[in-house]
């Protein structure tokens, strides 16, 4: 536990949040969803604003939560270690508000809310993808399994979501265009990183365990 708390304390973090907002949102109910979702008609107001940050920690029902806990700390376990604490932050700060902005611009004057972790999670597999590329001999066993596994998951995404728009009878919906842009916008961040700080597990885990002894 300790290992894991010291790889990606952000994640933890999150899942524990995740877990309260969850609890509160089935002793409370509609309210979670009337104040903290994203709706695109509120969000553009002046003070919804602080709707880009609470939508992401709304989820309804366990295995919603559960699979969202577990894919946020696999991801985060090789990620964070790799980017260092403060560019990981950086990374789900920027989802959040691209993924969410984005809806919100291209559904506009709707009131159709959005909850979850989806575009979060979008921006972190393209963050895993891209990483992978660049420094994939540093990955163990278990990482290049989960990051080819999510690799296949991907494609099937999108490939799913190709044969909905060219042959299905619905248009794609705001939130696979949001997804699909907060994908290449993790992986064009991490591009980003490599060009000024190197992306690889030895170096950033020394430097890791530097700051965690202070």
């Amino acid at each position: 536990m300790k290992a894991i708390l010291k790889r990606s304390k952000t994640s933890i973090y999150i899942i524990a949040m995740y877990i309260i907002v969850f609890l509160l949102y089935n002793f409370i109910g509609n309210p979670i969803i009337e104040y903290c979702a994203l709706s695109p008609k509120k969000a553009l107001m002046p003070k919804g604003w602080y709707m880009f940050f609470t939508y992401s920690f709304i989820h309804i029902g366990w295995g919603h939560l559960i699979g969202v806990c577990a894919r946020l700390l696999c991801i985060g376990l090789i990620i964070e270690p790799r980017i260092s604490r403060f560019y990981f932050r950086l990374l789900l700060v920027g989802s959040l508000f691209l993924g969410g902005g984005f809806y919100c611009i291209i559904n506009q004057g709707s009131a159709v809310p959005f909850i979850g972790s989806g575009f979060v999670l979008a921006a972190l597999g393209g963050a895993l993808i891209a990483t992978w590329i660049k420094s994939k001999n540093d990955f163990n066993r278990w990482e290049n399994f989960y990051t080819r596994f999510s690799i296949v998951c991907f494609f099937i995404y999108v490939i799913i979501a190709v044969i909905i728009f060219l042959f299905g009878k619905f248009a794609l919906t705001p939130p696979v265009y949001s997804k699909l842009l907060s994908f290449a916008g993790g992986w064009c961040y991490i591009l980003y990183l490599s060009k000024y700080y190197k992306i690889g597990l030895k170096e950033v885990q020394t430097k890791t365990d530097v700051q965690l002894r202070n």
